[in-house]
């Protein structure tokens, strides 16, 4: 049975009360480009790429054993973080939880 993925990609950014992100994140940029890629590759209607600011959600990155940016969740669950994943492995893990 193939399902829709869901992949969320916590970036660099973001504000907390006084607090406010305003630079870029290279990695961060590289890795939603390529999540929306592959994305498109196999369907948007299977794929979805949720982007949330790191700093907005960190209690959320936090509990889902993220600290340093960027995260990316798979379905709920950690896939890496701090690094830009190799596309063929990224896209073979988001084919696996096509298959869950």
């Amino acid at each position: 049975m193939v399902g829709k993925v869901k992949v969320t990609i916590y970036r660099y950014g973001g504000r907390f009360l006084l607090y406010r992100i305003t630079q870029d994140c290279e990695e961060c940029e590289l890795s939603v480009r390529m999540a929306r890629g592959i994305a498109e590759e196999l369907g948007k209607e299977k794929v979805e790429v949720e982007v949330k600011p790191w700093l907005d959600h960190f209690m959320e990155a936090l509990l889902k054993g993220g600290w340093h940016t960027p995260i990316i969740l798979i379905n709920g669950r950690k896939y890496s973080q701090g690094v830009v994943p190799q596309r063929e492995e990224f896209r073979e893990a988001i084919l696996r939880a096509m298959e869950e």
